[in-house]
């Protein structure tokens, strides 16, 4: 039997706020996040927002997607999708599923005893922490990998995109990257690439970027979930040739075709073309196009 089911991760001042199960429920004094199904008619957001209401009192009016993770117990396999609030409203009432609430740091939930991984309801659980709340500090390590490299003439304000040929994006104008192999560095990976898609040899690449792109819609198992590494290139040998994947050409700063490739690229490469560095997050909807939610901020380093 399969399941679906939002949490919601509240922090204040660096602590998590962690609900206990009552004696009355199944896992009884299990330590966990607000959670719960989603219901007919709700979205993801609205069932995170609710259960979060209903469980501790408190109130969003909006919500952050962090990811997903599957939990396999007995014969039930349960997806959790992850939100999280930083900014609510109320004091923390607990509903009759619970018995008690905390703060917690991370450190202390590191170390406090795990409920086994399958184990059934009627396991030991008084005092422990669930497995959903543990998946929630370990997403990113979930992550695929990937690389995004740009060749960019600064003396001419010119960048180098491909058309995408085939595959994933294909139609779209993009910089060139793909996975990370097992034994790589993301800057390995990026040359790699570079010489797979235009024939050129990079020379070193200075990062400018990481993202985290999350399609919340997409199963699991698809891998659609990833960390990107964004490179600039500088220098390079050969001339750029179209293959199979890729068509390369030169676009002056000025008129990149925006309309023709990634939403999210809008909002980074500009800030990039002018010297900044930064991390992001995006949440794309349904249709895995368009942008649902979005985090963005400049950094000095990556």
């Amino acid at each position: 039997m399969k399941k679906t089911i939002t949490a919601i991760v509240i922090e204040k001042a660096g602590k998590f706020l962690l609900l206990k199960r009552s004696k009355h429920d199944t896992f009884p004094g299990l330590w966990e996040f607000p959670s719960g199904k989603i219901e007919p008619g709700e979205n993801m957001e609205e069932s995170a927002r609710r259960e979060l209401k209903e469980e501790t009192g408190l109130q969003s009016k909006s919500v952050m997607y962090e990811g997903k993770r599957e939990r396999k117990n007995k014969d039930t396999v349960t997806l959790v999708h992850y939100f999280s609030a930083k900014s609510f409203t109320g004091t923390v009432k607990i509903s009759e599923e619970h018995s008690g609430f905390g703060w917690f740091a991370l450190e202390e939930i590191l170390v406090m005893r795990r409920l086994a991984a399958g184990a059934s309801p009627d396991a030991d659980s008084e005092g422990k922490v669930g497995m959903d709340v543990l998946h929630y500090f370990s997403l990113g390590s979930e992550l695929l990998q990937t690389t995004l490299c740009l060749p960019v003439d600064f003396s001419n304000k010119k960048i180098m995109l491909g058309m995408k040929k085939r595959g994933f994006g294909a139609g779209k104008w993009n910089g060139f990257g793909g996975k990370v192999h097992d034994g790589e560095s993301p800057e390995q990976a990026a040359k790699r690439e570079l010489g797979e898609e235009i024939g050129i040899k990079a020379g070193p690449l200075e990062k400018v970027c990481e993202f985290v792109f999350l399609f919340p819609h997409v199963p699991l198992e698809k891998k659609w979930d990833q960390l990107v590494h964004v490179f600039l290139a500088r220098e390079w040998k050969g001339n750029p040739e179209e293959t199979k994947e890729m068509k390369p050409e030169w676009f002056a700063f000025g008129e990149i075709p925006y309309s023709k490739m990634w939403q999210d690229d809008s909002h980074w490469l500009p800030l990039v073309l002018k010297g900044k560095k930064i991390k992001a997050r995006f949440v794309f909807d349904k249709d895995s196009e368009t942008i649902k939610g979005m985090k963005l901020k400049q950094t000095k380093r990556l």
